[in-house]
């Protein structure tokens, strides 16, 4: 299977709908979004993408034990209307550092994801050890919203992570833009290949994610998006 890569938000980076859902005269518009990939790789799957070619769950958002150097991501900047909530948006890629690419228990399989499709994740989930489906109606870690295709050459994983947020921030947003105002914090997450993955094997295709956590073991939505 070949490696892929997931990313999400660290705390603090999630951000909550819109106040009065998707009519809200334009305001939608000014939501911001703040986003950390977690660097590491898998061997295909939904997890960390590294150079070192091992894709594995992260121990907490912030940290990840594959290789790969990362520099200061640069963050959205939007101006908010003062009736909007507040965030802060993170500014950094955690760093790393570099490890044996041979495989590890953690591994996981890379895989696509339709949007609509509900999922759990060993990177949210600890009692899974592959990318599950599952029914929107019962507990899932997340539901993919939509599709992207990468392009483009880039020689670090950095390059790569960056372009994937650049693909999924968009679809976040106007997928918020369509959740009535329900007090939750929402967070996406990208599924993707690995820097190697998407050179050697060709694949090229980006799951883009809201989730209501950013840590293992979180909270879990309960039905499909509204």
């Amino acid at each position: 299977m070949p490696p892929g890569g997931y990313g999400y938000p660290p705390g603090g980076g999630g951000y909550p709908p819109p106040p009065g859902g998707g009519n809200n005269n334009g305001r939608n518009a000014a939501i911001a979004i703040g986003a950390v990939v977690v660097v590491g790789a898998i061997i295909g799957g939904i997890v960390l993408a590294s150079s070192g070619g091992d894709d594995k769950k992260p121990d907490a958002l912030t940290s990840s034990s594959s290789s790969s150097s990362t520099s200061a991501f640069p963050t959205p900047t939007v101006t908010l209307p003062t009736d909007l909530p507040t965030l802060d948006i993170p500014t950094d890629l955690p760093t790393t550092g570099s490890t044996s690419s041979s495989p590890t228990p953690d591994l996981v399989p890379y895989v696509v994801l339709n949007p609509g499709k509900c999922f759990d994740h060993p990177g949210l989930d600890s009692s899974v050890s592959v990318v599950t489906t599952r029914s929107c109606s019962s507990p899932h870690d997340g539901e993919v919203v939509a599709n992207e295709t990468l392009t483009g050459s880039f020689t670090t994983e950095t390059e790569l992570q960056s372009k994937v947020l650049k693909l999924c921030e968009p679809d976040a947003k106007k997928r918020l833009a369509r959740i009535p105002a329900d007090g939750k914090t929402y967070y996406y997450y990208a599924l993707y290949p690995s820097l190697m993955t998407y050179q050697i094997q060709k694949k090229d295709t980006i799951s883009c994610s809201l989730t209501l956590s950013n840590k293992v073991d979180g909270k879990k939505l309960t039905k499909a998006l509204p």
